[in-house]
């Protein structure tokens, strides 16, 4: 994805589409000074300027002491991967809280449309969830954290983004993160899997006798629910 990919149609669409948002959304962005990091901040300036000031930018550079540019620890729950995209939202107060969406890698291709729908999500126009998939969410107790591996291409994965943004706008419960296969490989190498959506459920500290558990294939909200709730026994 280059600088001037969205066209001026695309851009009047985002302008009707962000004009719907009715909280305040940010996103925060952590780069190395790298190709994938100038694109994604180049997108996220273009996506704040479509929003008339409904959406905002925050960015900030990582050195490479700080892990810049690689996989600190391929093992860990939410490794730590630049370029990062992280979607925030206002509370009552006009305070900028984390909703648990991240992107790394950049946004491109069906994830540059999942990450539209998790901003939406944030922003309090998103799709919603039926009503018994938002008990089950209400009735989490535990926190997950959710590392999904991508392709830019591929439809399943869209849908499990989507899945996983929406649960965790509604819940401070669940971290759902997203990693671009082709640009971190060594995720699918520590995770063995030659196809995507690959979906990781782990539980954070707390959560007493909890295994992670590793899907691979699309789920919507409801699968995901499935997921957390075998992962949580």
């Amino acid at each position: 994805m280059d600088e001037d990919m969205l066209t001026d149609e695309q851009i009047q669409q985002l302008e009707t589409l962000f004009a719907s948002l009715t909280v305040p959304v940010e996103l925060r962005l952590s780069l190395d000074g790298g190709e994938a990091s100038e694109q994604t901040h180049a997108l996220a300036n273009q996506l704040a300027d479509a929003s008339r000031g409904k959406l905002t930018v925050h960015a900030e550079e990582v050195s490479s002491e700080d892990g810049g540019g690689d996989i600190s620890d391929p093992t860990a729950p939410l490794p730590h991967a630049l370029p990062t995209t992280r979607v925030l939202a206002a509370d009552r107060s006009g305070t900028m809280r984390e909703t648990g969406i991240a992107f790394h890698g950049v946004p491109g291709g069906r994830q540059f449309v999942a990450l539209l729908a998790g901003i939406l999500d944030a922003g309090g126009n998103g799709q919603g969830v039926a009503s018994d998939e938002l008990a089950r969410i209400d009735s989490l107790e535990q926190d997950v954290d959710i590392l999904l591996l991508v392709s830019l291409t591929c439809p399943y994965c869209q849908a499990t983004v989507e899945a996983c943004d929406r649960i965790a706008t509604l819940t401070g419960h669940v971290r759902a993160e997203a990693y671009d296969i082709a640009e971190y490989p060594q995720l699918a190498d520590e995770y063995q899997s030659d196809g995507v959506p690959v979906v990781v459920v782990t539980p954070r500290a707390g959560a007493d006798g909890s295994e992670p558990l590793m899907a691979v294939g699309g789920r919507d909200v409801s699968g995901i629910l499935d997921l957390i709730d075998q992962t949580l026994g």
